[in-house]
């Protein structure tokens, strides 16, 4: 390990030439803190964070670094958390904002685990979101039958979009689009985020 500065050490003979690059880096200091910082130096596009069982979410010290970072992190958070592979992976989708990145984030953990997908479109009369839905989810449905993947579309109400995460989360890995201006984040604000990620009986996927 070689200090690259202050508090920061890096492993420099690790896979050098391969065709991915691969750092390995210590931080000296509070873990949210310091993965935060690494990640916006980094300008990552995903941060993958294991945790204990279900119904706990921390780390060995007793900190919620999990809930923490999903919450803070500017970029996409994986929280991985359940023993065994997701068969299915449930995409609630804001269609209005959703970025070509996280689509391709979703279709990289589909190959990962061998998931079926399942789309979830998210309609409320009262706020007029129902608007224009099917023709901007099937924009999304394109992205993925050029793909070759074929993926099971649901309309939900908003109002009941935490009921249905909170079974789905149960049976799959569920994915939350969360980027700014995300209809999604009326349901699940910060507290809410925190919840979700403590009580999940699988992996959540928070995506920005």
């Amino acid at each position: 390990l070689i200090e690259v500065r202050k508090g920061v050490l890096e492993l420099l003979s690790v896979c050098r030439g391969a065709r991915k690059e691969f750092r390995t880096r210590m931080r000296l200091g509070a873990p949210v803190k310091q993965i935060l910082a690494e990640s916006q130096e980094a300008e990552a596009d995903l941060i993958v964070l294991g945790c204990s069982a279900e119904n706990m979410c921390v780390w060995d010290d007793g900190v919620k670094v999990p809930q923490k970072i999903a919450n803070d992190a500017t970029c996409s958070v994986l929280v991985a958390k359940e023993e065994k592979p997701s068969n299915k992976i449930v995409c609630c989708l804001d269609q209005n904002t959703t970025s070509q990145e996280s689509l391709e984030i979703i279709n990289q953990m589909l190959t990962l685990y061998h998931a079926d997908l399942e789309i979830v479109g998210i309609t409320d009369d009262a706020h007029g979101l129902k608007f224009d839905v099917d023709r901007k989810i099937n924009s999304i449905l394109k992205y993925y039958n050029d793909r070759q993947i074929d993926p099971f579309v649901k309309l939900v109400a908003l109002s009941s979009l935490e009921s249905f995460v909170s079974e789905e989360s149960r049976r799959g890995m569920v994915a939350l689009w969360m980027g700014k201006k995300s209809i999604v984040e009326r349901v699940f604000p910060r507290t809410k985020v925190n919840r979700l990620v403590r009580a999940s009986g699988s992996s959540v996927l928070i995506l920005r």
